[in-house]
């Protein structure tokens, strides 16, 4: 972190976003790999997603992480031959496929969002109470520049106020 942090400007700042990255990175993919299968991230997004907002179409998972319909669509034949999603029909039109979490996929999307919490709250208890609300000031701050961007969080609502 020394040398991320030792830049100025602009730049000096992407580097240390760039460190932020790596670890929030590490922090998502060693909650997969805590489960008997480990699953690839994008998946798990999809999983996560459809968890969020219940019964969906592939176009609406797909808009919420930005994914072409047949990534999504591959995306969600996979978790469904892996049990964790179920493929049904629209209630009011049959042609429409929807995807529905299974009890298995909601049970591996609470288990891996736990161990993130815990391990998150177990870094930020390193961190003094002003360092931690700074943290998350600034994390809120740069949600907020990023909405709309594509990167996966367009579905998920953040109090940006405090």
């Amino acid at each position: 972190m020394q040398a991320a942090a030792s830049g100025s400007g602009s730049a000096g700042d992407a580097e240390v976003m760039q460190v932020a990255v790596r670890l929030l990175s590490g922090i998502a993919l060693r909650g997969l790999a805590l489960s008997a299968r480990p699953m690839p991230l994008r998946q798990f997004q999809v999983l996560a997603v459809l968890e969020e907002t219940g019964r969906s179409t592939a176009d609406q998972v797909g808009r919420a992480l930005r994914l072409t319909m047949p990534a999504t669509n591959g995306l969600a034949e996979r978790l469904v031959a892996s049990g964790h999603l179920v493929r049904t029909t629209h209630p009011y039109n049959r042609a429409v496929v929807t995807f529905e979490v299974t009890q298995r996929g909601r049970d591996l999307v609470r288990r891996v969002m736990h161990w993130r919490h815990q391990e998150l709250a177990r870094i930020l208890d390193q961190l003094g109470p002003p360092q931690r609300l700074a943290a998350a000031g600034g994390l809120r701050a740069l949600i907020t520049a990023a909405a709309g961007s594509g990167y996966g969080t367009g579905h998920i609502a953040v109090d940006t106020r405090r």
